[in-house]
């Protein structure tokens, strides 16, 4: 499931701010001072740059949970007359419980107007918040700095960017899969089941034999957020 914005998520990053603020600031002066393009200055534009994506990361965290206030008050309840019990609600189709979870899955997917009685909660972006982007930022401003500094011009320079890249193509690379599976679709939700999809096939419980829904929390960190709680749905 994706995150949630949580109130922590939405406070201004302050930390962020100053980090930014402090290797800007210094990388200036050295710059006035005629000081060289150095390991130093490679560090301090590093920082700043994860400063700068922490920052605009912030806001857009900001941005996202305006908007599901917004769409939330802006909604108006559906099914308000729909039975608030279990036993109220009619039995559920047997015979649809004897569909795969996978045809079931796909069929919902492909033509949701087919099927009112389920629900398609979104995946969302949620993984693409928690890629590593430090390594490809390094390797960008090493390349840059390579453009100044005639040392940094070396076979090396290309290996060490290339390494730097590398853990963020292995997330893409181990989570295509799983991200081509789903659809977009983080579960499906039918009258008799639910449903979830990953690389390694669909799955659903029945009902019945859910005995708990709940909310979850976490602390988690990624390089964009930092240090966050990390809201998931646990059936």
């Amino acid at each position: 499931m994706p995150s949630v914005p949580t109130p922590s998520d939405q406070a201004p990053p302050l930390s962020a701010l100053a980090v930014l603020l402090l290797c800007a600031g210094t990388s200036v002066a050295r710059v006035a001072q005629g000081a060289p393009v150095d390991a130093l200055s490679l560090g301090l534009h590093f920082a700043a740059s994860l400063a700068l994506m922490r920052v605009g990361a912030s806001l857009a965290v900001r941005r996202r949970a305006h908007l599901m206030a917004t769409t939330r008050r802006e909604t108006t309840p559906v099914d308000q007359a729909a039975p608030s019990t279990t036993a109220e609600r009619a039995p559920p189709d047997t015979s649809r419980m004897r569909v795969p979870p996978a045809q079931r899955f796909d069929d919902v997917v492909d033509d949701p107007g087919r099927h009112p009685d389920c629900r398609i909660v979104p995946s969302g972006r949620g993984a693409w918040w928690r890629a590593p982007y430090a390594g490809v930022v390094f390797g960008v401003l090493l390349g840059v700095h390579a453009l100044a500094v005639p040392l940094l011009r070396a076979p090396w320079t290309l290996g060490a960017t290339a390494l730097a890249c590398a853990p963020l193509a292995l997330f893409w690379l181990r989570g295509r899969a799983t991200w081509r599976a789903r659809r977009g679709v983080a579960l499906v939700l039918t009258p008799e089941a639910l449903i979830v999809r990953d690389a390694r096939g669909a799955r659903s419980a029945a009902w019945r034999d859910v005995r708990e829904v709940a909310l979850a929390e976490r602390a988690g960190w990624d390089t964009l957020r930092g240090a966050h709680r990390v809201t998931s749905l646990v059936v």
